[in-house]
């Protein structure tokens, strides 16, 4: 039976009688190479662990599973923790079975091209000293690397809200009321993980203690105090709980202030001088 020149598939000789058996044959393998194109363009990979790269060695390791989904079936290939010799130029790739019906084990392939059948999957190729993978990652040689990790939040906080700016205070009765917020901590959860009060302060006079206070206006007691003793601008915070009791952030919406208060009786050049403060949502 002749078959075609790239993908090899087979078609009936001409004037075969009875032809019906090739054609049949015919078009299984076009129906076989049709559904691999179809399931390569919708496999991922996952997992792997760490994966690390030696071009002096010229070896490929990773430490867990690399596994590869197939929508398709909704089941898993696995290529179990391994490290593989691999030359420039040459593919490290897997022998796939198709449509699987439970969740499988491949055996990594390394060779310098890939068998022209349907079952064929290129798992990364090496350039020089760089492993480069089918979903587009460089991997350098030298730096392990988990290419297929979970993903990770940005740095920084969830939120930020702005409490108070630049204001001097001179009294040790009245408190300067220098920012309000209403916050709601559910807004933030799952991710929410701590709270914390932060405030930039400086003192008017060596030896006083003055204080920046977070209090709630809903439920009229102080949540936190942060306490100055520096003519030195410096710097002050304290992570807050989630709660209900005295000194804790509600979880339901609340009305917060933040003020500056000096801590004694002022003499004439006493000050409390805030530059700024600010609720962190971690």
């Amino acid at each position: 039976m002749p078959n075609t020149p790239r993908m090899k598939w087979p078609f009936p000789r001409e004037n075969l009688d009875p032809w019906f058996d090739s054609y049949v044959d015919q078009l299984s393998a076009q129906d076989a190479s049709g559904y691999a194109h179809r399931e390569d363009r919708n496999e991922f990979l996952g997992a792997g662990g760490t994966f690390t790269f030696d071009d002096v060695g010229d070896s490929l390791t990773w430490d867990a599973t690399l596994e590869i989904y197939s929508p398709i079936t909704g089941f898993r290939i696995d290529v179990p923790a391994d490290t593989i010799s691999i030359e420039d130029g040459q593919v490290f790739y897997v022998e796939l079975t198709r449509a699987p019906t439970n969740v499988i084990t491949a055996v990594p392939v390394v060779s310098s091209t890939i068998p022209g059948n349907d079952t064929a999957m290129v798992i990364a190729v090496r350039r020089g000293s760089n492993m480069v993978f089918r979903h587009g990652v460089s991997l350098p040689s030298g730096v392990p690397s988990p290419l297929f990790a979970p993903a990770v939040p940005p740095a920084g906080p969830l939120g930020t809200i702005w409490a108070g700016g630049r204001e001097s205070h001179d009294s040790d009765v009245t408190p300067l009321i220098v920012g309000a917020f209403a916050f709601t901590p559910t807004i933030y959860l799952p991710d929410l993980t701590s709270l914390v009060f932060r405030a930039v302060a400086a003192n008017g006079d060596v030896g006083l203690t003055n204080s920046v206070i977070l209090f709630n206006v809903t439920d009229s007691e102080t949540v936190a105090t942060l306490d100055f003793t520096s003519t030195s601008i410096a710097k002050d915070e304290v992570t807050l709980t989630l709660g209900s009791g005295v000194g804790e952030i509600d979880t339901p919406e609340h009305i917060y202030e933040v003020r500056i208060i000096l801590g004694a009786p002022p003499a004439p050049s006493d000050t409390i001088e805030l530059y700024s403060t600010e609720l962190r949502v971690l």
